[in-house]
């Protein structure tokens, strides 16, 4: 079966996905464990009466794996209520499954736990704190076994569900831990491609990966993600020194190397974590312009709704600091920039062809120097 699905890559004119990520302001990346129907319902209307009508929701782990051969019936209940809530207002939903780190905080089931063993800060497990280490997502037979058993499941009983657009599979999964090498990547996105294959699936697929990993991590390879027919969904988190000062630029440069690396037009996500906290954000509408220029497939806005103080007060989330409150409406729902709403309202913009690079990087290059290599395609990019 070819998982390259026709609405990633196709010759018909595609629209330009505009997008944020949404979670309750009540509970945040808790919002499945303390689901309610009546505020998801709440936050839809409101979004859908501005116009704002693409969403990406993450299934925590956690919640819907309670162990590594159960999927839980409750969660899949909630979830179905939300894709019903979102088709009866014209609400697409990308969904998300292993969203491992969020806010900059691992967030993993028991299962993904190793029996012993200690490492440097902890994980939220459910609604505890663990120091175990986690096993290797992409190698761990007992992890990688539950992932596809809760593909299966999923986007088998989802698939053509009216309110999904896509599926994410994998977010931050190379910031928990990372594939030891190419071969061990490869294997991984061959066995997830396959337990999808077994579903009726026809959307979109794609593998959500930080700007920093791309950038850093040797055995990153983006080529095969394209091989194996799933495109990159890009958290900018990230950028580097040499970069500081390029902004939007930085996110056209991403927008063309990611697409050549995977020969995919790539979703940029404007990731917010500890470091880039730190950093000038460029405008939004600046930032979108570029990217779809450059030929991005989309672009997604970091949330909807500033989390609630009860939230934000949660002990490893507070390291995130104003990352808590980068909502495009308040948590009581008052729109805090009608000009950044007004970006996402009933956007109908049609996605345009990726910029093209001088060269693609050769993977074997890319895994001994891998900034260098970044660095270079950069240089020659803003020439």
């Amino acid at each position: 079966m070819d998982m390259r699905v026709s609405a990633v890559r196709t010759n018909e004119p595609a629209p330009f996905l505009a997008g944020v990520r949404y979670w309750p302001s009540s509970s945040g990346p808790f919002w499945w464990s303390a689901f309610r129907a009546d505020e998801v319902q709440h936050d839809f209307d409101l979004l859908a009466a501005f116009g704002i009508r693409r969403l990406r929701i993450a299934l925590t782990w956690y919640d819907f794996q309670p162990s590594a051969e159960t999927v839980s019936v409750p969660a899949m209940r909630n979830l179905e209520q939300v894709l019903r809530l979102a088709a009866d207002r014209g609400i697409s939903l990308t969904v998300t499954l292993f969203p491992v780190h969020l806010f900059g905080v691992t967030f993993v089931p028991e299962l993904a736990l190793a029996d012993e063993g200690g490492q440097r800060g902890a994980v939220m497990c459910g609604s505890s704190t663990s120091h175990r280490p986690v096993r290797n997502l992409f190698r761990d037979p007992r992890a990688v076994r539950a992932q596809l058993i809760l593909i299966r499941e999923v986007v088998g009983e989802f698939a053509d569900h009216p309110a999904v657009l896509g599926w994410v599979l994998g977010d931050g999964m190379t910031a928990v831990t990372a594939p030891e090498d190419r071969e061990e990547l490869e294997a991984w996105l061959a066995r997830v491609v396959e337990s999808v294959a077994s579903t009726r699936n026809a959307r979109p697929l794609w593998h959500a990966v930080s700007a920093r990993d791309v950038a850093l991590h040797p055995h990153l390879d983006l080529s095969a993600l394209g091989r194996s027919g799933l495109a990159a969904w890009l958290i900018v988190d990230w950028r580097p020194s040499w970069a500081a000062d390029a902004a939007a630029t930085w996110e056209s440069f991403l927008t063309a190397y990611t697409a050549g690396m995977t020969g995919f037009p790539a979703v940029l996500s404007a990731g917010c974590g500890s470091e880039t906290a730190r950093q000038v954000q460029p405008a939004p509408a600046r930032t979108l312009d570029a990217v779809w220029s450059a030929g991005a497939a989309g672009y997604e806005l970091d949330a909807a709704f500033d989390l609630g103080d009860d939230v934000a007060r949660v002990d490893l989330l507070q390291p995130a600091g104003s990352c808590l409150k980068q909502g495009m409406f308040s948590a009581d729902g008052t729109p805090k920039d009608l000009d950044v709403v007004s970006l996402l309202a009933d956007a109908d913009r049609v996605a345009r062809s990726p910029a093209q690079l001088t060269s693609i990087p050769d993977a074997r290059e890319r895994a001994e120097d891998p900034e260098g290599v970044l660095r270079s395609c950069f240089a020659a990019f803003t020439r």
